[in-house]
């Protein structure tokens, strides 16, 4: 931080330490030199309330009441003339106006380094630790930790064979387990011949080499088994391609080969012209892409429409079929046609004025009458109310659209084709939705649906936005509504008592059924039931009919309502981390902690270029921490992962924001903290 913004710091924290006795103060000396707010920067027992002057300042201020602010570098000044007394750590110097060089600290007179940076040392920290040291001796180079992956007194020894090269410093414990194959307090010893994984204390064969189990691993998994209980046999997972509980059934056309053991259900896409959740049923003839056997999403290039049987329009040889409107969609254009998204209607063929860019050739510049410039290139105006010579530069149009027509993105281009709506708007620049009915109609999930027959009048009129009756019922119905018909002349109130219903059916029996259920919740037999706890996303909605999580499942979890693990078991009690997790969740199999240069909930990504170690959750690079840092607990960083701040202060003797400063003369000092500025520091 600057001088100037650790004075104005200083300030603010010590006025949070000031003690002032009802406005009042004494007369001669304040015992404590906080009597009056004027003595705020006295040293405490300094301050003559009576003359107004300090006898002492506190650090990093002088004058005769001691307002007055040192200079940036300095840590404390004469009182009298200001000059430098004590430098700031980094600078040295009379005028404290040099700065240390390639050290962490130097000495106040000479400048000579009295601290390195990590992995640093020498006289003028100008020399390497041993590619073995992390942090050595500034003065001798003798190594003080080791580097990752070795241990001992001269960091000369190796973690060989510890899982990612992580051990114990000094003793060489592997950390985290050991590689496969082996096992011991230094991962010293191997497995049992075929055994994969073996517990690390007494070396009991807990995995197989694939595809073997047993407890001597003399016994072959069941064809087609790529892994089994080393206890039972019972395979756990299938080769790619097979499912069941024996891996005799084979997966259908899935685009990875790769199916679901239990269900046979395909892990990502079916191949073309395959759909279900098996990807076991066929699509029509000519489609490449479909969700139900007679609706095609993506057909053969050239052919368009629900059942691939349109042919895309000579202006753009492939299309689709637009998912929102139902309407026939370009995706690529030809000849003299552009704009795909303009359904290829656009070309220069209708530009009447054309100009040279330097540089870049020729360009459009004015279109004919009833065409608008869009891209260096001209499009037709739609449906403009009182014909297409009211279209503006934009596309849209002067006077409003046609009756039925709407805008989309430009110009009226979107017919507004629901029945019994009499104007429509566009639904995010794709698709329409109903905001006006035709008389005798409300709207309801953006169509018309028609009043009910009980309304009163001959016109059955009802609000057009709730439905509600305005004239009241008729006789033999009920309800705001009046949607519900009475079994005879009386009308008893229906009571909707199911847990976590929102709407029951009409019916006049005792045992109501629900129609629609609250949100996280799904109808099952006229009941509602939960949404999986597993689904992923902030509320863990869920499909209202068939319990689908609707935004996938939580990590660790899956299947269609996220209600099956996730993780490789091969006990009932033990299983195994995946990948390169360090360590992970008994429960879900997420991974808590990553080996160096990966991350994520499976750590299979990759921390960014030039960074050794990132946080795992976000793939940030994670700052080293200085060995000052106070610890709090079993807390794994002490420090900010992205600026490296101590979060828990300094060890004793230590301070700044990464404690690699020492107190002045090797004494003590506290650390006050603001929440608006950064850490400040003060003698005791």
């Amino acid at each position: 931080m600057t001088g100037q913004v650790l004075i104005t710091a200083l300030i603010v924290s010590l006025a949070t330490l000031v003690s002032v006795v009802d406005g009042q103060f004494s007369t001669g000396h304040s015992h404590h030199g906080r009597g009056d707010v004027r003595c705020m920067y006295c040293t405490p027992g300094t301050c003559d309330n009576v003359t107004n002057t300090c006898t002492s300042c506190l650090d990093g201020f002088y004058g005769d009441m001691c307002k007055q602010t040192c200079p940036n570098t300095c840590m404390s000044c004469d009182k009298v003339s200001g000059n430098c007394l004590k430098c700031m750590n980094g600078f040295f110097g009379d005028g404290c106006n040099k700065e240390c060089r390639q050290c962490d600290t130097c000495d106040k007179v000479t400048g000579a380094c009295t601290s390195c940076w990590s992995n640093n040392w020498g006289e003028n920290c100008q020399n390497t630790c041993e590619e073995t040291c992390q942090r050595c001796n500034v003065a001798t180079g003798e190594c003080q930790y080791c580097a990752t992956g070795f241990y001992g007194e001269g960091c000369n020894l190796m973690c060989d064979y510890c899982r990612q090269g992580m051990c114990d410093r000094d003793l060489g414990k592997c950390s985290y387990g050991c590689n496969d194959g082996r096992y011991g307090e230094k991962c010293e010893l191997s497995c049992p011949q075929k055994c994969r994984v073996c517990n690390q204390n007494d070396g009991r064969c807990m995995m197989c080499e694939p595809p073997l189990w047993g407890e001597y691993c003399d016994s072959r998994c069941p064809v087609n088994c790529d892994f089994c209980n080393i206890t039972t046999g019972e395979c756990l997972e299938c080769n790619p391609g097979f499912y069941g509980e024996k891996c005799a059934l084979n997966c259908h056309n899935c685009i990875d080969g790769y199916c679901e053991k239990d269900t046979g259900y395909c892990q990502g896409a079916c191949l073309d012209g395959w759909f279900g959740a098996k990807c076991d049923k066929k699509c029509m003839k000519h489609c490449r892409r479909c969700a139900e056997e007679n609706k095609c999403m993506l057909c053969e290039k050239g052919l368009a429409g629900e059942n691939c049987d349109v042919q895309c329009p000579t202006r753009c040889p492939t299309c689709a079929n637009d998912i929102l409107t139902g309407n026939i969609m370009c995706l690529e254009c030809g000849g003299d046609f552009k704009i795909p998204e303009k359904n290829c209607s656009c070309t220069n063929t209708k530009c009447t004025k054309i100009t040279e860019i330097r540089g870049k050739g020729f360009a459009c510049e004015r279109c004919a009458e009833g065409w608008y410039l869009r891209d260096g290139t001209c499009c037709p105006c739609h449906h403009c109310a009182g014909g297409n010579q009211f279209c503006e530069k934009n596309g849209n149009c002067k006077n409003g659209c046609e009756p039925k027509y709407f805008p989309a993105t430009e110009g009226c281009d979107q017919y507004c084709d629901i029945p019994h709506c009499t104007w429509c708007e566009s639904f995010y620049g794709h698709g329409k939705i109903c905001k006006g009915c035709d008389e005798g109609y409300f709207l309801e999930r953006h169509g018309c649906t028609p009043c009910s027959s009980f309304c009163k009048g001959s016109s059955m009129r009802c609000n057009q936005m709730t439905g509600v009756c305005l004239d009241g019922c008729k006789s033999g119905g009920y309800g705001e509504k009046c949607d519900s018909s009475c079994p005879d002349k009386h009308c008893p109130h229906l009571v909707c008592d199911i847990k976590n219903c929102d709407v029951c059916e009409k019916s006049m029996s005792s045992a109501a059924k629900c129609r629609k259920c609250r949100d996280r919740y799904y109808e099952s037999n006229g009941k509602c039931l939960a949404c999986s706890p597993n689904c992923e996303g902030t509320k863990g909605l869920c499909d209202s009919i068939t319990g689908k999580c609707l935004e996938g499942c939580k990590t660790g979890w899956t299947g269609d309502k996220c209600n099956v693990e996730n993780v490789i078991r091969i006990e009932p009690s033990v299983k195994i981390c995946r990948g390169n997790c360090l360590s992970c969740d008994s429960n879900t199999g997420e991974c808590a902690a990553c080996v160096a240069g990966s991350w994520g909930s499976r750590c299979n990504k990759i921390c960014p270029e030039n960074c050794r170690t990132c946080d795992h959750k976000t793939g940030k690079c994670v700052v080293f921490c200085s060995k000052n840092c106070k610890r709090v607990g079993n807390e794994l960083l002490p420090c900010d992962s992205i600026t490296g701040e101590c979060l828990y202060g300094c060890v004793e003797g230590w301070m700044g924001e990464t404690c690699r400063y020492k107190c002045p003369d090797n004494g003590k000092c506290t650390i006050t903290r603001k929440p608006v500025f950064e850490t400040v520091y003060f003698r005791k």
